[in-house]
């Protein structure tokens, strides 16, 4: 009873166990079973080993599990809460980031087209001045063929009909406007990666992501879908495979 409650013994270091383990593995090593004594022997020799082998790792366990609970409690646990808080602050900036992102991308959407929009309407004034050009050098011409026919001679019929030949001759050739000027957009895109003065950085980049907008469709399609890695579906998107079932979408990722 005293001694069931008497303090353990701290096991022998680690390190101690060494020497007794080498000369059993060279006996275990050199033994040869000939007949019954040397085969009890060779029991005997593998028993010494697991007795060796049983205190080591016990001797291990009682020096290492403090250190465990020592790294434990002062280590892993504090650095896991800070990581955590750390993670919920990388998602808000990630989530503040990727809405500028956006934010700037629509922005320069709005101005592409608006700059586009503009292009046209020149292109289109540009195209009906010329039109009106084309017209007023047909209506000269009439013009001045006209006054040729009558100092000619021509008379009144034959006049007007070479007046109006001339016209429908002018008026034949071809129009050319002037192209005009590139609109460029008054906001650029955002860039990708956008870099500090302090040399911190953050690229957004769109990623491939999908959704399963139909349960049924994908499991007739793919029977085995419930199995299916996350990776191999996004794999067959990027090699052109229709996926019944599944919507993919590009996704907006903070990395840097």
């Amino acid at each position: 009873m005293q001694q069931s409650l008497q303090k353990q013994e701290e096991p022998k270091p680690v390190s101690s166990y060494k020497p007794r383990a080498i000369a059993l593995a060279e006996q275990a090593k050199a033994h040869r079973i000939t007949d019954d004594v040397t085969r009890a022997m060779a029991i005997e020799i593998r028993s010494q080993l697991k007795i060796c082998e049983k205190q080591l790792d016990s001797a291990r366990l009682f020096h290492v599990k403090p250190l465990k609970e020592i790294i434990e409690t002062q280590y892993e646990a504090p650095a896991r809460e800070v990581k955590a808080i750390i993670k919920d602050g990388l998602t808000a900036s990630d989530a503040e980031i990727t809405r500028d992102h956006r934010e700037q991308e629509r922005k320069a959407e709005e101005a592409r087209l608006a700059a586009a929009a503009e292009e046209r309407r020149q292109r289109q004034e540009a195209e009906r001045r010329a039109k009106e050009e084309a017209a007023q050098r047909a209506r000269l011409a009439a013009e001045k063929a006209r006054q040729e026919a009558e100092e000619a001679g021509f008379t009144e019929a034959e006049t007007k009909g070479y007046a109006a030949a001339v016209q429908q001759e002018e008026e034949a050739k071809p129009i050319e406007a002037m192209a005009p000027a590139p609109v460029l957009p008054a906001i650029a895109p955002p860039a990708k990666t956008v870099r500090t003065e302090s040399g911190a950085k953050a690229t957004v980049k769109k990623i491939p992501d999908f959704e399963v907008v139909d349960l049924v469709a994908l499991v007739t399609a793919w029977p085995g879908a419930v199995e299916v890695k996350r990776g191999y579906v996004l794999g067959l998107y990027s090699k052109g495979v229709s996926v019944e079932g599944v919507r993919f979408f590009p996704r907006d990722s903070v990395s840097g």
